[in-house]
């Protein structure tokens, strides 16, 4: 628990009324999420047209007007395109209506919208919610394809096609959860017409056909439920397997918005060792050790584990030279290639490659490369994946150590790399979260070890006391049956909840930018709950806030 609030019981200081209530109409806003989707080889966000269908009676919509368009049946298939004037639709290559406003709404009640123009996972994918087709916002002559449901749903296609399904039902829970933090705080945001892609760029989410009746109860069975550090979504990044220990999020990533590198500290994302005598592999000599033995973590059935990869000085200086140039390129205010390369440049032969900098698991975050004609600093680890290629493949992690010889000029003749896991290795882990699955342990311990003094509860919400503020509906899992409300309060005197269809106002001294728990066990089922959260009475506390949230699991004990 939190050291600085404390818990308020239900008997001792505060006044709760509790009983069945009539049935009352309340307006929520439903959390959904717009998920923009990819063209067929994920490269592209924005294209020339789309071709729609579904497998039972849909409906085209324009949004902006609110009008049906055209109301379809299964299997019938549209065309839309966009120009200068609007939108377009066609069928059977006739043009059915042109000029359209838009955004365009395709929507199935009783189905699933299909997409006809990409496949995933060898079919053509179908999606759960409304998809949108909407103007690009870089190429007005072009449009994005959004689905937009709720994030639950969404979860259903991203949880089995980011985490095998036969890594353990926990391993599933923990990587539910995780998903959600990342739909809901994403480590970056940087499309204007959507909250997050489908793709390796973001989360990967293939739609309804990928969904396995495994990982939809894993997102069932904690449902509504979020990783927090001191009240907060925390960014839950999470990779295949960081090799044994996992990085800090500072020393892998540069700060969205400046590419600054390294990055701030975030406090719940810091290196984690599986093996208790390997805390800090940030020197050679410590980082060799590791990585070029086998010690039992949990990550070792990954089959990236551990790795090796081997080129002549000539072959490596070649990709090098290749990788340099496109690295340069490198969009924002900080270079990670210092000096810049031009793409006509070569390092000439190599003389040296070394790691100037690593992290706490050994990962490198600068590396330095000399030639004959000159030496250039890589700075972050995507970036020295993406210089060191194989057979035009990036490294699997930045995890290294290097080996090299040389001639008895000081030129370099071989290089051999020995590496360690797969990914940027922050965050959890999905092979560890498969072992400590095996091992018996349940999802918020697997999340709780990767991800640094967090709590596990529902998203927190923002009450203002104002006339026009709505209540929020969160339906969430609480695993044990346990636990608690938290509200941070501005100086309102009551606080008002609905529990499971039981009305519960507490009431207790104002104090204003105070934190409280009170404990809501006694109400809570070992299952699914609905809570509805209110607003202060704007007659009386008019302009004042409450931030409240139901924590289930508490934050381990410093």
């Amino acid at each position: 628990m939190h050291k600085f609030y404390h818990l308020i019981s239900f008997l001792a200081v505060s006044l709760l009324f509790c009983g069945c209530v009539a049935a009352e109409t309340l307006d929520y806003q439903e959390q959904l999420i717009r998920v923009g989707i990819s063209s067929k080889d994920f490269s592209e966000l924005e294209y020339q047209s789309t071709r729609i269908t579904a497998d039972n009676n849909f409906s085209i919509t324009d949004l902006a007007e609110e009008k049906t368009l055209i109301k379809a049946l299964p299997g019938s298939v549209y065309d839309i395109s966009v120009n200068s004037e609007g939108f377009i639709i066609k069928a059977g290559g006739q043009i059915l209506m042109s000029k359209l406003g838009g955004p365009l709404g395709v929507e199935s009640p009783a189905g699933f919208v299909k997409i006809l123009d990409i496949t995933r996972k060898g079919s053509q994918p179908a999606y759960r919610g409304r998809i949108e087709v909407v103007r690009a916002t870089i190429n007005s002559d072009k449009l994005s394809v959004v689905n937009v449901l709720p994030v639950d749903e969404y979860l259903k296609g991203v949880v089995p096609n980011e985490l095998p399904v036969s890594f353990g039902f926990e391993a599933l829970k923990a990587q539910a959860v995780a998903a959600r933090n990342y739909a809901i705080r994403p480590r970056e945001k940087p499309y204007a017409q959507f909250d997050i892609c489908d793709s390796v760029m973001c989360q990967v989410y293939f739609g309804y056909y990928t969904e396995n009746s495994l990982s939809n109860k894993a997102v069932e069975e904690t449902a509504g439920l979020v990783a927090l550090h001191d009240g907060e979504v925390i960014t839950a990044v999470y990779s295949s397997a960081p090799g044994g220990c996992t990085e800090g999020y500072e020393h892998a990533f540069s700060e969205p918005g400046t590419n600054h590198f390294p990055a701030r500290p975030r406090p719940y994302l810091k290196p984690v060792c599986d093996i208790p005598e390997y805390t800090d592999l940030s020197d050679e000599a410590a980082a060799r050790k590791f990585y070029t033995t086998s010690p039992a973590t949990h990550d070792v059935k990954s089959g990236n584990y551990r790795w090796s990869r081997q080129w002549t000085g000539a072959e490596l200086a070649g990709q090098i030279n290749m990788n340099l140039a496109k690295l340069s390129n490198t969009k924002g205010s900080a270079p990670f290639v210092q000096p810049a390369f031009a793409q006509s440049s070569s390092v000439g032969t190599l003389r040296g490659l070394e790691v100037l900098s690593r992290g706490k698991s050994g990962k490198a975050m600068e590396l330095k490369i000399v030639g004959t004609n000159g030496s250039w600093i890589v700075q972050k680890e995507l970036n020295i994946r993406r210089l060191l290629t194989k057979n035009g493949s990036a490294l699997p992690s930045a995890n290294i150590v290097i080996d090299t010889t040389k001639d008895a000029s000081g030129n370099i003749t071989s290089v051999k790399l020995f590496g360690g896991g797969f990914g940027h290795g922050v965050g959890m882990s999905q092979y560890g979260a498969s072992y400590m699955a095996s091992k018996g342990h349940t999802f918020d311990k697997i999340l709780q070890h990767y991800y640094t003094g967090v709590s596990i509860g529902t998203e927190p919400v923002f009450m203002m006391a104002t006339d026009y503020s709505l209540p929020a509906r969160q339906v969430f899992y609480a695993p044990h049956g346990k636990g608690i409300l938290i509200v941070d309060n501005e100086g309102a005197d009551t606080i008002k909840i609905r529990l499971n269809g039981r009305d519960i106002l507490f009431k207790d001294q104002p104090k204003v930018f105070s934190r409280k728990a009170f404990d809501l066990s006694p109400y809570l089922k070992n299952g699914h709950n609905e809570v509805i959260f209110y607003p202060p009475d704007y007659k009386t506390f008019e302009g004042l806030s409450q931030k409240m949230w139901i924590e289930v699991v508490k934050a381990k004990a410093k």
